[in-house]
């Protein structure tokens, strides 16, 4: 998926008139928004998560429309399992944006095998 089916959903659900109070709603500036509705802004992990809960969604979902995860390169299952259990912890969404970003299949693997560790021993609660 790509930026261009954030930006339609976004489009979608957001009228020109309802921007402000959205952008509010998000913790964000309105031109910010504004930027991410018409495509010429991507959105990081953290707002992406925030779209998300806004509206209801899968944060891998949003994450997945905003381009931030190409399903080929995360192994999406535990990225949910992660996501279900970070909340709002900052420096736990930082490890996850970490892994998502990684693109060598060691680096994969090894950063798939402390997250695999983190989820069993109850470490992301």
């Amino acid at each position: 998926m790509d930026m261009n089916n954030l930006s339609k959903f976004l489009k979608n659900q957001i009228g020109p008139r309802q921007l402000r109070k959205t952008a509010g709603e998000l913790g964000i500036s309105a031109e910010y928004l504004s930027r991410i509705r018409n495509g010429s802004a991507q959105p990081g992990p953290r707002i992406c998560a925030s779209i998300a809960d806004h509206y209801g969604l899968s944060r891998l979902l949003v994450l997945r429309m905003a381009g931030h995860i190409d399903p080929g390169n995360v192994d999406l299952e535990l990225a949910d399992q992660v996501m279900e259990r970070i909340g709002t912890d900052p420096d736990l969404q930082a490890l996850l944006e970490a892994y998502i970003k990684i693109r060598t299949p060691a680096g994969r693997q090894q950063a798939r095998v402390l997250l695999e560790a983190l989820v069993e021993k109850g470490g992301l609660q």
